[in-house]
């Protein structure tokens, strides 16, 4: 049961971050036009 536990708080943490990297990415999405966001996203995870 511990293991199951600590994967869930590092997929919550992972999750957690990827969420908040998503929104800057949005607001920046706002200001400039990507072309390709995937290209952006992946070096920033």
């Amino acid at each position: 049961m511990p293991v199951d536990q600590d994967f869930n708080e590092k997929f919550a943490k992972k999750f957690l971050i990827e969420s908040e990297l998503i929104k800057k990415i949005s607001k920046d999405a706002y200001r400039e036009d990507f072309k390709d966001i995937k290209g952006y996203l992946i070096p920033n995870i």
